[in-house]
């Protein structure tokens, strides 16, 4: 299977950013030698977030006080605003650690103060009662974000040199959304991510429920078409709004930086709207969960 990719950072909080850029780098080079047999095992001994002890112990409540010894954790759904959150914290001054540091402990080591990961239950299993993980995250329109998931997968192979790729300007967002039907993707994404199910596998209402308890205990709710809000709201929550860099972070990567898709809307009448909205119908009802937390956590 393939790999997942977890960031860990620090921020520039204290004066003690040189002592953590030092000592992680010192960590992380013992690290490459003692485990590089052993970042492809990670997947093979991964715990389960549908195991409620490991939710319990690893995972911090959002209601809950966040201690020091917790680490925020940003999950990372792909074409979903994830680059420029990466981009606006590396602004406001962060120190980077690897998968291979979490193996060594960077997790519970306090050198680390956020983490960005695609894969909410590999992140988990790195944290324990003491060390809790806090997640938050930046979640989109399903359809939307398969579209530009899209676009961008164009662009990228457009731009690969030396291979003649006539008919790829040819290619339509309903080409690409029965490909995905007819694969053995459930278009659960975000519910399979969060229940730790492979994306082949089929989704349950009970899978849904699931997700949307996690969701409600375990998540900050962002909203990509409100992010600067949304960002308002984890720099609250997480105490970064007294960064000193924060605002002009905030100008240079989040509002300089937004960007408006080159390619139209899908029409919600479409037929390929309504091809995507029951491929994606797990997603499509997180989605919409998710937009009544976002409200509710606003209280």
């Amino acid at each position: 299977g393939r790999s997942p990719h977890i960031a860990f950072f620090a921020i520039n909080m204290a004066p003690t950013k040189k002592s953590k850029r030092i000592a992680c780098s010192v960590v992380l080079a013992i690290a490459s030698i003692a485990l590089l047999d052993e970042v492809s095992m990670i997947t093979s001994r991964r715990k389960t977030l549908l195991e409620d002890e490991v939710m319990k112990d690893s995972m911090g409540d959002v209601g809950d006080f966040v201690d020091d010894a917790d680490t925020p954790i940003f999950w990372h759904i792909p074409n979903s605003g994830g680059s420029s959150m990466k981009s606006y914290y590396n602004c406001m001054g962060l120190v980077e650690a690897s998968e291979i540091g979490l193996e060594m402990g960077l997790a519970r080591s306090g050198l680390t103060d956020i983490a960005f990961t695609e894969y909410p239950a590999i992140a988990t299993q790195m944290f324990d009662a003491e060390h809790q993980a806090r997640f938050f995250t930046l979640i989109r329109h399903p359809i939307e974000r398969t579209a530009s998931l899209f676009h961008h997968q164009i662009a990228e192979m457009m731009k690969e040199e030396g291979i003649h790729k006539p008919d790829l300007a040819h290619v339509t967002l309903e080409d690409f959304a029965r490909q995905r039907i007819d694969s053995k993707d459930n278009g659960g994404f975000m519910v399979s991510l969060l229940t730790d199910k492979r994306h082949s596998d089929p989704l349950t209402n009970d899978d849904l429920e699931r997700a949307k308890d996690i969701l409600r205990h375990k998540f900050i709710i962002g909203l990509v078409p409100k992010m600067e809000e949304s960002i308002n709201r984890f720099d609250n929550y997480f105490g970064w709004h007294t960064i000193e860099d924060r605002e002009r972070c905030l100008d240079v990567c989040i509002r300089q930086g937004k960007r408006s898709d080159s390619y139209e809307n899908v029409e919600e009448s479409s037929e390929v709207w309504k091809m995507l909205e029951k491929f994606h119908y797990f997603d499509m009802q997180l989605y919409e969960y998710a937009l009544e937390l976002y409200d509710h956590q606003a209280n």
